[in-house]
This record gives C-alpha cells, sequence and structure tokens, in this order.
C-alpha cells in the first residue's frame, strides 16, 4: 500500500471515529426522548437500558480522565436508569418464562454492566470503590431477579 493510500485510509478512519463520537449525544438524546414517548414498558425499560450504558460510558471516561466527581454522578444517573428500567419490567405483570422478550436482553445487558462496573473498580483509587461496589452488588440481583423470572419452574405442572 503506498503513503497516500495509508494517509487516505488513516484520514478515513479518523473522520468516522470522529462522526460517531459526535453522534453519540444525538444518539442518547433520540434515544431519551423516544423513551419518554414509550407506551410499551417493556420496550421503554430496554431503551433506559441503553442510556444506562450511554452513563456507564460517560463514567469510564469521566475517571479516565481524572475527574471522579463526574464519574460518580454519572453512575447514580445510570442505576437509577437501571433501577427505573427493572421495576418498570416486574410492573407489567408479564411472566418472563413465558413472554422473555426483553427480559432476556436485560439479563444480558445487566451481566455485561456487572462486568464492565467491576473493570472500572480495578481502575480506580481503593477509598473511591465504595460506591461502585454497593452499584455490582444492586446489578447483580437485578440481574439474577430476572434471571430467576426466565429460569422459574411451573410448579403446578410438577
Amino acid at each position: 500500500m503506498s503513503t497516500r493510500a495509508k494517509h487516505f485510509a488513516a484520514s478515513g478512519l479518523l473522520a468516522l471515529s470522529l462522526a460517531a463520537w459526535a453522534a453519540t449525544g444525538d444518539d442518547q438524546a433520540r434515544i431519551k426522548a423516544k423513551a419518554q414517548a414509550e407506551k410499551d414498558p417493556i420496550k421503554r425499560a430496554q431503551l433506559e437500558i441503553r442510556l444506562a450504558q450511554f452513563r456507564l460510558d460517560g463514567a469510564q471516561k469521566a475517571y479516565e480522565e481524572g475527574v471522579p466527581d463526574k464519574g460518580l454522578a454519572e453512575l447514580k444517573e445510570m442505576m437509577a436508569l437501571v433501577q427505573d428500567a427493572h421495576n418498570r419490567m416486574f410492573e407489567t405483570g408479564r411472566n418472563p418464562r413465558k413472554k422473555p422478550k426483553g427480559f432476556k436482553e436485560a439479563e444480558i445487558k445487566f451481566r455485561e454492566m456487572t462486568r464492565r462496573l467491576k473493570d472500572l473498580r480495578l481502575s480506580i483509587p481503593v477509598d473511591d470503590r465504595d460506591p461502585l461496589d454497593s452499584m455490582i452488588a444492586k446489578i447483580v440481583k437485578m440481574q439474577e431477579h430476572l434471571l430467576k423470572g426466565l429460569m422459574q419452574v411451573d410448579e403446578a405442572k410438577k
């Protein structure tokens, strides 16, 4: 590959990454508006989980940049979104075993968030880990609740 072709390829990748970075803010605003307008509680919960993932991204970035207060604020917003999504899903009265759509995806996303929070926990000072430990425990509990709902055995059929 020629030097000119390499330069062109590098410029293209830079442009794509800048466009993706700029679109992230737009995506968050669009998803937030869509979540507020959504009538279906399962779909709304899924959108809230996506917003929570954006908050986790923001927290990781804040901690990397050495702004732990901003990181903690992002994590608190993430937790509020996760708890709202979890509560909203179970308030529907739907049986996750019979209609797993949304519940299964939420369980997977919660597991992924737990893993990412544990990775983040290892990268921050020991003195700043207590709030993160509490958040991890809460998400694990919600994830296990989802999993139990998905895997429950109907006692009447035994």
